[in-house]
């Protein structure tokens, strides 16, 4: 018969052996991913460089390569608002005060 008094038994412990993460994966994998992602941008981009540079974007011009004139009228109006706004503020600043001032 045996007796084991003292004797602690061993437990096993069921421990992972090796704590570390692959890092290597992940930067693979985000590299990929990012070369993946500027060749679809490249391939986008001349595709719709092909499509718009066949386009026709800007009108016709159907005049002689003339400027329209302005109408004299138009500027005439235009000079008469401006000499208009210049006299009211020429009489409001030549006009006296309303209010007396009483420290005189």
């Amino acid at each position: 018969m045996k007796i084991n008094f003292l004797k602690t038994k061993k437990q096993k412990k069921f421990k992972k052996q090796n704590f570390d993460i692959n890092v290597n994966f992940y930067w693979r994998f985000l590299l990929f991913i990012s070369l993946a992602l500027i060749i679809v941008a490249f391939v986008f981009n001349t595709y719709l460089f092909l499509k718009i540079n066949g386009d026709f974007v800007a009108p016709e011009i159907k005049t002689s390569g003339q400027i329209e004139k302005v109408k004299q009228i138009r500027v005439k109006n235009v000079l008469d608002y401006f000499t208009g706004k210049e006299t009211k503020s020429t009489s409001i600043l030549n006009s006296p005060s309303p209010i007396i001032d009483p420290s005189k």
